[in-house]
């Protein structure tokens, strides 16, 4: 008769749950021959990412920013397959360049013939704002991934391996605003592009039908590009994205403003188009890092 027991360290609040494991006892169907005793003792050491085997359940870290687990623990036979954890709750960290860093966090020897062992659930603790995934694989004697569902079922027959990713956000470094804003009353503009403030000013307002001051010659969203592209300016685009960062050296090399404020360009249709695709996004804040003010 199988008789409850919790084993369970308990969890603070904000924690990101990552689990996995079949409910079915019994599969794999044939049992892996295992010693009753272990033959390695529970430690802090941490390794390379491997294939799990039976009786094994293993930690694994990747990504950029390292994480604190816990366990919990539940059912088994009593007397019978008591597992041994790690001490609890431990830190792990990624391996270098974000690789897999694993380390053995807990063994069962429950009796798979007599359908014997514990469940786990795995349960990190981290920053706000870092995003979490995992991959899990189980005892198939390879490292191709296998479904993660709710709990793992470790014992003599069945061995999990858990790889949780973590990503940090990215660090804020600056906001953006459109071009609608800079060509408002509120904006405080510097002369981007090497331009007088009172010519970046007229360009600002100037309309394809109505350009005040100022003049271009080319298609009419080639005032549009070099609006954007003074926004982008503006904005901090020059040490923004990588892909701005571009988009601004196109679109400077791409165009000129001669002394009478005429602007003109080598670009093509296309390429202004392009180019006002990227720099349109980064003023209205569609970029990881850059949000809109």
């Amino acid at each position: 008769m199988r008789m409850n027991r919790m084993g369970a360290l308990l969890l603070g609040a904000g924690m990101i749950t990552m689990a996995a494991c079949s409910d079915s006892p019994t599969a794999p169907a044939t049992p892996t021959a295992i010693p009753k005793t272990t033959s390695f003792e529970l430690g802090t050491g941490e390794f390379a990412l491997r294939a799990p085997v039976a009786t094994e359940l293993i930690v694994c870290k990747a990504g950029d920013v390292g994480g604190s687990f816990n366990l919990v623990i539940e059912a088994g036979e009593s007397g019978a397959g008591v597992p041994e954890t790690r001490a609890l709750p431990f830190n792990l960290n990624p391996g270098a360049g974000g690789v897999a860093n694993c380390t053995l966090a807990a063994t069962d020897l429950g009796d798979a013939g007599d359908e014997l062992g514990d469940y786990f659930t795995v349960n990190e603790t981290v920053d706000a704002g870092v995003t979490s995934s995992r991959v899990c694989y189980l005892n198939n004697g390879d490292l191709v991934a296998d479904g993660c569902p709710d709990r793992f079922f470790i014992n003599t027959a069945h061995g999990w391996t858990v790889v949780v990713t973590n990503v940090a956000p990215p660090e804020e470094t600056g906001c953006t605003y459109t071009k609608g804003w800079y060509q408002s009353k509120n904006a405080t503009l510097t002369g981007a592009d090497g331009l007088d403030v009172a010519v970046e000013a007229a360009f600002f307002a100037a309309t394809p039908n109505k350009t005040g001051s100022v003049s271009f010659v080319g298609p009419n969203n080639l005032l549009n590009l070099y609006q954007q592209l003074l926004a982008a300016l503006e904005n901090g685009g020059e040490s923004g994205p990588q892909a701005v960062q571009d988009a601004i050296d196109d679109a400077q090399d791409g165009t000129s403003v001669s002394a009478g404020g005429e602007l003109t360009t080598t670009l093509t249709n296309t390429e202004i188009s392009a180019l006002i695709v990227t720099l349109s996004a980064f003023n209205e804040g569609t970029y990881k890092g850059w949000p809109h003010c």
